[in-house]
């Protein structure tokens, strides 16, 4: 079978094209699976406390970092930092995740929205998750690229949720 899907995209039962990396429906194989609350990087499922998804609705490139409560700042720049990990940055829609495989240090998150670059109105969602549970949600629109340079802070323009696990 030749693969009409695209790049990363893999052809599935029913003529379907999946992420096999991301997809976690379909982590690694298709129909493969993760269980509730997992995620699916790098093609393996991951049980995470505590994790952030960013989704958007046309090709666009927003980035999703943290500010964890040690102050380090989790993004597509620092992959890693404060327990947690950045999964993959997206040009297309999503989703980008930060997530934690073990206890987050306690106190506050501070979860952005970063337009990197957009080229026309666009819609976001953000969840956060403690375990498999939806545990806040946020949406909101960008119509402007940021500022080179910006990041995530309590007090940016991007910041959308302020996270206690």
């Amino acid at each position: 079978m030749s693969n009409t899907c695209g790049t990363g995209l893999t052809p599935c039962p029913g003529g379907v094209c999946r992420d096999l990396a991301r997809d976690p429906a379909n982590c690694g194989a298709c129909g493969r699976a993760c269980a509730a609350g997992q995620l699916c990087t790098a093609s393996t499922c991951v049980s995470s406390p505590m994790r952030f998804s960013l989704t958007w609705n046309v090709t666009a490139d927003l980035d999703i970092s943290v500010l964890t409560p040690g102050g380090t700042v989790v993004s597509y720049a620092t992959r890693s930092g404060g327990g947690g990990t950045f999964d993959t940055d997206s040009m297309t829609t999503g989703p980008e995740q930060i997530y934690w495989t073990a206890a987050p240090p306690a106190g506050t998150y501070y979860v952005c929205v970063i337009p990197y670059r957009v080229t026309s109105a666009t819609s976001y969602t953000l969840q956060a998750f403690r375990g498999a549970t939806l545990a806040a949600s946020r949406s909101g629109s960008h119509t402007a690229n940021a500022p080179s340079g910006s990041t995530c802070s309590a007090t940016s323009p991007y910041m959308v949720l302020a996270f206690v696990p």
